[in-house]
């Protein structure tokens, strides 16, 4: 029988929104993203949306901070990012296009900042921004729009498989069981997903169940008949388990059951 105990990885809590491209998710860290986008997607210079740093730059036109630091920047962003509960941004690729922004177009952007959603599209042909990473609650949410969506589903299931393999390696520091990296998700597996993610569900670390040839991760949705209860709070009544994620050991492969 399998063994379910509480897990220190928590939860990773999602709400897809597939007509402005956005997540709004829980339990995902900057440095989660950073990692789950991997270094070939990475932004090599940010647009500071609402916080002001000393080791930042200063653009005089828009008066947006701003760090343009190439293969320095997700270590700055992620230093950077623990030092405040509000950490958002957009990724930009030349400084010189920041000055060709119109008051418009600057005026957007600080909407975004400070109302985390946006007025137009957030995606600026002059600064070809790939994201908007916004935080929400003082840090407790975060929300960010891909011009790709598939970046996404690449994130999030690079996230998974790290998560999977701390709970393995935890498993293998008590339980004694020789630890095996799992092979990534694979992305089309996260997309046949998309409708759950879309009424918003949450990932479970907590509720995993692992066995010697299992590590079982449960999807949960809420409670259909309580129309006041979000995906995001803390308490749920009621655990909803919709689908399992497993990972086979033995057979090293992915399923969803």
């Amino acid at each position: 029988m399998a063994k379910r105990e509480r897990s220190s990885e928590g939860k990773i809590v999602i709400y897809l929104d597939t007509v402005t491209n956005s997540v709004i998710s829980k339990g995902i860290s900057l440095t989660d993203f950073m990692h789950g986008i991997g270094n070939k997607r990475l932004p090599s210079a940010l647009l500071l949306l609402n916080s002001k740093f000393d080791v930042a730059n200063l653009n005089p036109h828009t008066k947006f901070s701003f760090i343009d630091e190439g293969e320095k920047t997700k270590a700055l962003a992620i230093a950077l990012e623990k030092q405040t509960t509000a950490f958002s941004w957009l990724d930009f690729e030349e400084e010189e296009m920041l000055n060709q922004l119109t008051g418009q177009e600057i005026a957007e952007i600080l909407y975004l900042g400070h109302r985390g959603t946006h007025l137009r599209s957030p995606f600026y042909y002059k600064l070809q921004n790939e994201y908007v990473y916004l935080t929400l609650d003082e840090g407790e949410r975060n929300k960010v729009y891909y011009r790709d969506i598939t970046r996404f589903y690449e994130m999030l299931a690079a996230v998974i498989t790290m998560r999977v393999n701390a709970v393995q390696h935890k498993k293998s520091l008590f339980g004694k069981i020789r630890p095996t990296r799992a092979n990534k998700l694979p992305v089309g597996l996260i997309r046949t997903l998309r409708p759950l993610l879309k009424e918003g569900c949450v990932f479970d670390f907590g509720l995993s169940e692992r066995t010697k040839t299992e590590v079982r991760i449960p999807i949960i949705i809420k409670n259909s008949d309580d129309d006041s209860a979000s995906i995001f709070d803390e308490e749920m009544t009621e655990v909803n388990i919709e689908k399992w994620l497993t990972y086979s050991l033995k057979n090293d492969e992915w399923s969803l059951k």
